[in-house]
């Protein structure tokens, strides 16, 4: 294999060796710059302590907790099979038909469809709410079926007809209950019903202002101006308003909630898995260390072709 390595190399024009050379430097930074990226990301994971939500500091961190459906949000399933679940991934590849597989044999994607609803990850000692934009999404379930139509009927269709159809269907699922591990951006929005009550009377009173009607109530001696006094009334008439209004939604109204996002212009990863830490960062590990190692093949080969007509 060596021999024939040596006299290709040796019969290459000056233009194709040196073109080959090149070719051979760009493979290897790729593979070695793609192993950093898993490596760092192995790195990160492993290096990141696991928070608890409802004491976690503000910043980058990691938790881990069962997945739900965002409160007051319509329940989200899946265009393919149409189970249920907090978050999907689906796509519909349609085969090449015989008559033009010369041409095109590889398949064409006709449909594809990312949720982004909000996901929240309890972990017993509170609740975060996860927005999968921007994430990297490891789901556990992962399904492929084929079948004769653009979009599959039933999910029978993935027990009846698995392995026949011009169409590919693919779903990723992640479903509620399932075990999630989240790293990313963590913060908290605190409520405070004090600024809230005051930015609310505010917001009341410019109203009023605007409201005829309402401003003649509060001018008592019908002189048309409404003076200090009278003002100090139609304030005091507004918080007494907001309060109560307060008072009948505070068991609405969150005191804080947890939130975990990508950040613009960070380096560090966003993920959200079903995988548990310990095997997405060996995952991520053995990838990097198998492009490292594949660099070195395409360095020996660099190397053998330089000393070769070097």
């Amino acid at each position: 294999m060596l021999a024939y390595y040596a006299d290709w190399v040796a019969r290459l024009s000056a233009q194709h060796y040196l073109g080959y050379l090149s070719i051979l430097a760009i493979i290897i930074l790729a593979l070695l710059g793609a192993g950093v990226f898993f490596v760092r990301r192995s790195y990160w994971i492993s290096n990141t302590a696991t928070s608890r939500i409802a004491t976690a500091h503000q910043g980058y961190v990691e938790i881990e907790g069962m997945a739900k459906a965002a409160a007051g949000v319509f329940p989200l399933v899946s265009p393919l099979s149409g189970e249920a679940c907090v978050w999907f991934e689906v796509s519909v590849d349609q085969s090449a038909q015989s008559d033009e597989a010369w041409i095109n044999r590889n398949p064409r994607r006709i449909f594809h469809q990312k949720s982004d609803n909000l996901i929240v990850v309890d972990d017993g000692s509170g609740e975060c709410v996860v927005n999968p934009d921007g994430a990297t999404v490891y789901p556990e379930r992962v399904r492929h079926w084929r079948g004769d139509t653009e979009m599959p009927s039933h999910a029978s269709v993935i027990r009846s007809n698995p392995h026949f159809g011009r169409y590919q269907y693919t779903e990723k699922l992640i479903l509620d209950q399932d075990a999630i591990y989240a790293l990313g951006w963590f913060r908290t929005i605190r409520h405070d019903p004090h600024v809230a009550a005051q930015d609310a009377v505010k917001a009341l009173l410019q109203d009023w202002k605007q409201d005829p009607r309402k401003m003649k109530s509060f001018d008592r001696d019908g002189n048309g101006v409404i003076d200090e006094e009278e003002w100090r009334t139609a304030r005091k008439s507004a918080r007494d308003l907001v309060y109560q209004q307060q008072i009948d939604a505070m068991g609405e109204v969150q005191s804080q909630i947890h939130m975990m996002a990508d950040q613009a212009g960070s380096q560090r990863p966003f993920i959200i898995s079903a995988l548990d830490q310990v095997s997405l960062a060996k995952r991520y590990r053995r990838s990097g260390y198998a492009l490292w190692a594949i660099s070195i093949v395409f360095f020996y080969l660099w190397v053998k072709a330089f000393y070769l007509r070097g």
